[in-house]
């Protein structure tokens, strides 16, 4: 395996655990109500859309030529990034 797939294998597998995790809050959010619950409708649905940008820049990546490969790697690493911050704020919200 190149140094190329196995840091594409990385990001899936990170993707992995993220997913899981937004599974399980998602889960945890379907049983709340009122304000809360619109609050955390938000918060599904940026995580979501995060989530959305990263398989993007992921299928990017994958895609690159050696030129731009460094450049699409910066970006799904920015976008795995932004997505996790979103996650954990979104985690946030059931302390």
């Amino acid at each position: 395996m190149t140094s190329r797939d196995e840091f594409v294998q990385k990001l899936k597998d990170q993707i992995d655990a993220l997913n899981s995790e937004i599974d399980d809050l998602e889960a945890r959010a379907r049983e709340t109500s009122g304000e809360v619950e619109e609050e955390l409708g938000k918060q599904r649905a940026r995580v979501e859309e995060q989530r959305e940008q990263f398989y993007a820049r992921l299928e990017s990546l994958k895609q690159a030529g050696e030129d731009n490969w460094e450049r699409m790697r910066g970006e799904a690493e920015h976008a795995l990034k932004a997505l996790r911050n979103s996650v954990h704020y979104f985690r946030s919200h059931f302390r």
